[in-house]
């Protein structure tokens, strides 16, 4: 019986393993992490962490809702937070614990350039069916001639 009891606690164990989904976002943007899975209770605590530091929380008639960032918004009923003008400094891993229990899933987030317009040629100027050769070139954003 004691081994049952041991093997569904492993079994429920891997289970609930900790995941990290990765979060890509443009370098300006706005990016939102929502709980994984969403909550049937209602929050009444609630603590996001950035690389292990507390972000923004709140404590249901304990703690108002503070924050460490200006450009961050959490919401109390959904615990999703909203974060605007992403830099390289915000690169990492985010993380949430609701009603001290933390979440299995964590975020790690990576701030990217936004993708440059791309250039089109064709080289020479002119291609026509007489041609031997007619080269059609793509790039990142600059003409190369």
């Amino acid at each position: 019986m004691g081994e049952v009891l041991v093997l569904s606690l492993l079994v429920a164990a891997s289970l609930r393993a900790a995941s990290t989904e990765e979060k890509f976002i443009k370098e300006g943007g706005s990016l939102t992490l929502e709980l994984r899975p969403a909550l049937s209770v209602p929050i009444t605590i609630v603590q996001w962490k950035f690389k292990d530091s507390i972000l923004a929380e709140w404590v249901k008639d304990v703690l108002p809702l503070a924050h460490n960032r200006d450009d961050i918004k959490l919401d109390i009923v959904s615990g999703r937070l909203a974060m605007e003008k992403m830099t390289k400094a915000h690169e990492g891993v985010y993380s949430v614990e609701v009603n001290s229990n933390e979440q299995q899933v964590t975020y790690n987030v990576v701030v990217i350039n936004d993708v440059p317009k791309p250039s089109i040629w064709v080289s020479p100027l002119t291609c026509s069916v007489e041609m031997n050769q007619c080269t059609l070139s793509c790039d990142g954003g600059h003409h190369r001639g």
